[in-house]
């Protein structure tokens, strides 16, 4: 029970960069845009993500800008990137466990900061 605000807090603040996203590229593109169709995705992603212990999802406005920028037309483009990023993982993760902790820690830290 006392996780429920932060809870709600998350989600509302997810729901609301996606909305903004959504709406920001609709009327870029000149086309229609229902928040409806967006809070109702969002709500069932996340409620069924629950059941498998994922992380709350929302829009990336990253991901959308760079998608926009290449003349990606379709969600499809979405499953490329996870592929992509799944395949930059397996490739750079085994070279990761060279890198120092006290060199991680660094660059954590400038991140902070600015």
């Amino acid at each position: 029970m006392h996780l429920v605000p932060g809870a709600a807090t998350v989600a509302f603040i997810g729901l609301l960069e996606a909305i903004s996203i959504g709406r920001a590229f609709a009327i870029r593109r000149g086309e229609k845009y229902d928040s409806n169709q967006e809070i109702v995705g969002q709500g069932l992603s996340n409620a069924v993500g629950g059941f498998v212990q994922a992380y709350a999802g929302s829009g990336s406005f990253t991901r959308s800008g760079l998608n926009a920028e290449s003349g990606a037309r379709t969600p499809l483009s979405a499953i490329f990137a996870a592929i992509f990023l799944l395949l930059l993982l397996l490739v750079v993760s085994p070279w990761v466990t060279y890198v120092p902790v006290p060199v991680m820690q660094a660059l954590s830290c400038m991140w902070r900061s600015s």
